[in-house]
């Protein structure tokens, strides 16, 4: 995003990025997707109005704020202020899970708009996270997405898919994250993939490489490099041993991972469908 021109010639500092915090400026920005989405000037909401639009507003006040059914506004446009006002003093987190459980919990287009609007402010207003496909998470970078939401979205391999999509879900989980396993669930997608090049299900990681290295003309640098990732993670002070049972293990470490994983992965996956390799 291009500099302010007060930032440009140094009357105010750029913006750091936002982790683990929220902005004033973050905060309503957040408010105005989520209010220009789902309540609309031309939506009718009325307390017995069937529309999805309404059926999420519920959903909101009863299974999200935890409100008395008996008490929901008539009609319903009325909740917006209750909305309003929880979201103004919501911790940041908080804010984060009303804006993912409304997501998750439409159905309709609206749903592919508000993630868009809200991945634009989030960007705009230099927050450390975004919408990584139905999750928010702590991903700082346009291309790690990018990576993370292609191999998930498009990859041939289901296999692949499924052990990136729990990686994902481990390292997004802001109340209980589980980054050991996210960094293993990562390694473990790329040992698929690289199975499944090498037409051997039963090979080593080192062996599998091997063959993808004759079949798809891969890099002997890169071949090597990782294998020695996955070296770090098999030995003694690495991720499957000793840190198996570190209790604090960073985040940087499983977002390293996810994202070199998930871009190797997608590598290997172009380079063998070039190579004409059926996946």
């Amino acid at each position: 995003m291009e500099k302010s021109f007060s930032e440009r010639y140094g009357y105010t500092q750029p913006k750091q990025i936002q982790l683990e915090c929220m902005d004033d400026d973050l905060r309503t920005s957040l408010w105005n997707a989520f209010y220009s989405t789902f309540f609309p000037k031309d939506q009718a909401y009325d307390s017995v109005n069937e529309s999805a639009v309404a059926r999420l507003v519920i959903r909101l006040w009863i299974d999200f704020l935890k409100r008395p059914a008996d008490e929901i506004p008539n009609p319903l446009i009325n909740a917006f202020r209750e909305f309003k006002a929880w979201f103004s003093n919501a911790l940041w987190r908080e804010v984060f899970d009303l804006i993912q459980f409304a997501y998750q919990n439409d159905n309709t287009i609206r749903r592919n708009i508000f993630k868009i609007h809200c991945n634009k402010v989030l960007e705009r207003e230099v927050s450390g996270y975004r919408f990584i496909g139905d999750l928010i998470a702590p991903i700082t970078n346009e291309l790690e997405i990018k990576a993370i939401e292609e191999v998930i979205d498009s990859n041939p391999v289901l296999g692949v898919r499924e052990h990136f999509r729990i990686a994902r879900s481990r390292f997004a989980d802001r109340e209980d994250p589980d980054y050991r396993n996210a960094i293993k669930e990562s390694i473990s997608a790329v040992e698929a993939i690289c199975k499944v090049i090498a037409g051997n299900e039963k090979a080593t990681l080192s062996q599998a490489l091997k063959v993808v290295k004759r079949k798809i003309g891969l890099n002997d640098d890169l071949k090597e490099g990782f294998k020695w990732i996955y070296k770090y993670t098999n030995k003694t002070d690495g991720i499957r041993h000793a840190l198996m049972d570190e209790p604090n293990l960073p985040s940087e470490n499983a977002r390293y991972f996810l994202v070199s994983c998930s871009a190797f992965a997608n590598y290997l996956t172009e380079k063998a469908q070039k190579a004409g390799v059926n996946l």
